[in-house]
């Protein structure tokens, strides 16, 4: 954590300081700066106090094999309801799973399970259209693009849109993104090895 602009550094979350975990996301509450989680290979953890002090959340049925904490979105305009991307590589194990939380990040339940081939997920949500998530999911397989999904509301139910074009190549393991336009929910680009836009 900087607190001059980052001209000086400190570490605040300890337990990442023998260097073989992997920090996959940071999310900061859109209003209290205090409130920030950590998704992480380590699972997820959160804050409520500056990065002080955190607390490792266990989502409900999310049992210790399935640890990989990939994505955090928050809900446009209302930061009690908080999504959750988890994973697990060995194909034996837990599948990869939305949670959601409607507490700000300190409980979740299970949302969705995606089929057992999906292996990394990435979400967005645009403030145009909050009841709208989009998924980007890469094939445990193939590492190419497995599936875009979407959910209309709130992710009750998802909907698998398009499986074309493979705009992840063979590096869907690390190398993808997602995002939705502010002002459009309909406008949707996917980044890859190519750069694609709906």
């Amino acid at each position: 954590k900087s607190t001059d602009g980052g001209n000086n550094w400190t570490n605040v979350l300890a337990t990442f300081n023998n260097g073989t975990q992997n920090i996959f996301k940071l999310a900061m509450h859109p209003t209290n700066p205090n409130i920030l989680f950590c998704a992480s290979t380590n699972g997820l953890y959160r804050t409520n106090d500056g990065g002080t002090n955190w607390n490792l959340i266990t989502p409900t049925g999310l049992n210790s094999n399935d640890v990989d904490c990939y994505d955090l979105e928050f809900k446009p305009n209302d930061p009690l309801v908080v999504y959750l991307v988890s994973q697990w590589d060995d194909i034996s194990q837990d599948r990869t799973k939305i949670w959601k939380s409607t507490d700000t990040g300190l409980s979740f339940t299970l949302n969705y399970t995606f089929p057992q081939n999906v292996k990394n997920c990435l979400i967005e949500v645009s403030p145009a259209n909050p009841n709208i998530i989009y998924s980007l999911t890469s094939d445990r397989s193939s590492n190419g693009l497995y599936g875009i999904y979407k959910t209309t509301d709130n992710g009750t139910t998802w909907n698998l849109l398009a499986t074309t074009p493979n705009m992840l190549g063979t590096q869907g393991w690390y190398n993808m993104a997602i995002a939705v336009s502010p002002l459009d929910a309909n406008r949707v680009f996917v980044g890859g090895i190519w750069p694609h836009m709906s």
